[in-house]
């Protein structure tokens, strides 16, 4: 059975400690990285990780990890 997209962005993100300050471009860059290079890829999993409250959009194109 395949990961699903949830727990992908889980473990892209344990790379991080709760708390932290992630740019988008550094953020943009590993979901290319580990998940998938197709745009419409990259936008629906930071849609994920902001639906599910994995990271809070803090402004500035700054993400804060919860």
């Amino acid at each position: 059975m395949g990961r699903t997209t949830y727990n992908k962005c889980k473990e892209l993100l344990e790379k991080y400690s709760k708390g932290d300050e992630v740019g988008f471009m550094t953020l943009n860059a590993l979901v290319i990285k580990e998940i998938g290079s197709d745009p419409r890829t990259t936008h629906s999993v930071l849609r994920v990780m902001l639906d599910t409250k994995l990271i809070k959009d803090i402004g500035n194109s700054h993400f804060r990890i919860l």
